[in-house]
C-alpha cells in the first residue's frame, strides 16, 4: 500500500527565446510541488533498469547510474510531465528513470552534483 505522505518539487524549464530587438534570453524556470510516495531502490530496481518497460531520461548507460545516492518515489501519472530536476527532501536531484505502474508512475533520481 501506498503512503503518499510526502512531496516533490519538480522542475521544468521554458525554451529560451528572442525578443523584438533578436535578444536571446533563457528559458523561464517553474516549479510545482507534488504529493509522492517514497519506494525502496533495491537489486529488483536495478534488474527493472534492463527491463524494455523502463525509460532511461538522459541517455546515459547502466553502470552509470549506481554511481551516486539514488532514491524512488511514486507519482501520479497525471501529475508528471517528463520533468528532469526535481527537488527531494531539500536535495537537488535528477530523473534518470520513469517506469509507468497502472495510473502511477515510479521515478528513479539520483543526488545531482555541483558540476551536472
Amino acid at each position: 500500500m501506498s503512503r503518499w505522505n510526502e512531496v516533490v518539487t519538480l522542475i521544468s524549464h521554458s525554451e529560451p527565446y528572442q525578443d523584438d530587438d533578436f535578444m536571446w534570453h533563457e528559458g523561464e524556470q517553474t516549479e510545482r510541488t507534488i504529493f509522492c510516495s517514497p519506494r525502496i531502490v533495491g537489486t529488483m530496481t536495478m534488474a527493472q533498469l534492463h527491463s524494455s518497460d523502463v525509460r532511461i531520461t538522459n541517455g546515459e548507460t547502466i553502470p552509470e547510474v549506481g554511481l551516486r545516492k539514488m532514491v524512488m518515489v511514486r507519482v501520479r501519472t497525471l501529475e508528471y510531465n517528463d520533468e528532469q530536476q526535481v527537488i527531494y527532501r531539500g536535495e537537488e536531484m535528477e530523473v534518470i528513470a520513469v517506469t509507468e505502474v497502472g495510473e502511477n508512475s515510479d521515478l528513479l533520481m539520483r543526488r545531482k552534483l555541483g558540476n551536472d
